[in-house]
């Protein structure tokens, strides 16, 4: 799931940890991310971190500890950043790590 390919695509992705959240909050917050047409998983740090290196992106290397997820999409660009913004709102556990959208990377919060 996390090869480098993943990373060096067009479209956006964003890399996130969670931490405090109940099944209910995670069946939903999956939800939303199917609702919006956006892949989703839980990534191995180790794998992640080789894939983002490989690919040119080191930024990650001290920010990969604990369960780290990553969202992309092929479709709305803005939606993987938009469904975790408003997770978040509803969620105050929620940190968000780096994505990049528009080819830079950015802080979602």
């Amino acid at each position: 799931m996390s090869s480098p390919g993943r990373f060096r695509a067009p479209a956006p992705w964003s890399l996130w940890t969670i931490k405090g959240i109940n099944v209910a909050q995670d069946t939903d917050l999956r939800k939303q991310f199917r609702d919006a047409s956006v892949d989703y998983s839980v990534v191995k740090n180790t794998l992640t971190r080789f894939a983002a290196n490989k690919a040119g992106y080191t930024e990650f290397d001290e920010l990969l500890n604990g369960t780290t997820s990553m969202a992309s999409t092929t479709e709305d660009p803005i939606a993987p950043a938009r469904v975790i913004c408003e997770f978040a709102k509803k969620n105050k556990n929620v940190l968000s790590i780096k994505g990049r959208s528009g080819g830079r990377l950015r802080a979602f919060r």
